[in-house]
Order: structure tokens, then sequence, then C-alpha cells
């Protein structure tokens, strides 16, 4: 009777065990959703991955995640117009900076004191190099729809009426393109390499046959 209690017991512990190890560790690296993605949406981004991209970002990866917030849903290339947040914008996107607090007043969340949105320059992040928000964290998950109303016609305001976000649109479409030709390229030089091995194959297949046929 006791052992039966002890293997219970031990078998609980195990279990639980289990399930703490099997529990994510980063709250950040959870798949986005399309429908995740909207005016307003908090998410965080690694500034490499921003297009255009920082300059001397190209040489490298890995750093510090950025939070964005999205300005729209990702459009047929999958790229997500976002502005960036953070208490230290690089030159190129320090001229029209607004403090974050201008737009979390409805949000029941708020930015960090001193942080700043680059509304001036908004840039694209592919929805596969964008990272969910956890419910953890100091960040907003989403901006209240007042506060992303607001922030959109700010952004609007100030570069989609100059064509300068279309312009961006156009950098990250081009870019887009190229991978796809890049992978195009690959797939038929895979594609030539395939079917050299085969003919390789076929004519040393033919070559033994023919030899089989003399020696008999």
């Amino acid at each position: 009777m006791l052992a039966s209690r002890l293997l219970s017991t031990l078998s609980i512990v195990i279990a639980g065990a289990l399930s703490v190890s099997a529990a994510p560790v980063d709250l950040y690296s959870r798949a986005v959703q399309d429908h995740q993605i909207h005016t307003g949406a908090v998410f965080r981004a690694d500034p490499v991955n921003f297009e255009p991209q920082h300059p001397g970002n190209s040489a490298h990866g890995g750093g510090t995640r950025h939070p964005v917030v999205a300005l729209g849903p990702a459009d047929h290339h999958g790229y997500v117009p976002v502005v960036s947040v953070s208490h230290n914008h690089p030159e190129h996107m320090s001229h029209n900076v607004q403090p974050a607090s201008h737009y979390d007043h409805h949000t029941a969340k708020k930015f960090q004191h001193g942080s700043g949105m680059a509304i001036g320059n908004p840039v694209h992040v592919h929805k596969d190099d964008l990272h969910a928000v956890g419910h953890n964290s100091h960040l907003p998950q989403s901006l209240h729809h007042h506060d992303a109303e607001a922030l959109a016609h700010d952004v609007y305001k100030h570069h989609y009426s100059h064509a300068v976000v279309p312009e961006i649109a156009g950098h990250a479409a081009a870019f887009h393109a190229h991978h796809e030709q890049q992978h195009r390229d690959t797939t038929h030089a895979q594609g030539h390499n395939a079917w050299n091995i085969y003919r390789g194959a076929h004519a040393a297949a033919s070559a033994a046959r023919g030899r089989g046929g003399h020696s008999g």
C-alpha cells in the first residue's frame, strides 16, 4: 500500500516537472499569425530586418529586438508597415520622433517613459521576422483603437501624403523580387544539375548494357 502511494506521488512529481520543462521560455518566439497583424498591433523586430535597413545593419544580425507598432496588415509580399519604438533612434530616423506616450493615452499598458516613435521614418518588416509580445511583457500587445488611429493619422500626414512610404513599399517589393529571382535561379541550377546527373547515369547504364551484350 505504501509502495503504491510512493509510486503515485513520484509519478505526479515527474509529470509536473515535465510540464514545467515543456513550457515555452522565450515569450517572443511565437509565430505571428496574419489575423494578429493590424493597425496598432505591437511586436518586436530586429532592426537588421527593417526595410530600408539602418546604415551598417546589412552586414550583421542578431541585434536587440525593438518594439514596433504595425500601421496595417501585411502586403501581398508579406511586408508589414511599422513604426519603430526606441529610447535612442539612429540619427537618420531621429528628425521626426514623437514621445510614445502620445499614442498610449487610452491603452491599458504604457510604453516605457522616455521612449519615442519614429513616425517620420516608417519602415517595413516581413511578417516572418515579427515576434509576438508576451502577456508578461511590460509592452502593450496592441494599442487602443483611438491611439492606433492617432498614430496612423500622424504617420500618413507626415509621409504617406508626400509619397515617401510608397517608395519604401517599392523598395520592399524590389527586395522581395530579388530574393524570388535568386530562388528561381537556384531551383533552375539544381534542376539542371539533377538532369546532368541523370544523363550521366543513363549513359553509364547504357554503356554497361552494351559491354554486357558484347561479352555474351
